[in-house]
């Protein structure tokens, strides 16, 4: 069994937030949906240990980022 990756300075997420949203903008994309639980952890600080089982992030230039888990 593999331990959960370490904890992520939220500060850091959230930067990293912004430079997907500034891509976003770049592009002119209405936002992103990421379901690769790397990215949503790198993004959010969230783990999702079951590989079975969805979990998701959407981010949107707007500001807003919503996880669903």
């Amino acid at each position: 069994m593999s331990s959960p990756p370490p904890a992520l300075d939220p500060n850091f997420c959230c930067s990293r937030q912004d430079a997907l949203r500034g891509l976003l903008e770049e592009r002119k994309l209405d936002a992103a949906f990421i379901t690769n639980r790397h990215y949503i952890h790198a993004l959010t600080g969230y783990w999702h240990e079951q590989t079975l089982t969805l979990a998701a992030v959407l981010v949107a230039p707007n500001g807003k980022t919503i996880l669903v888990a």
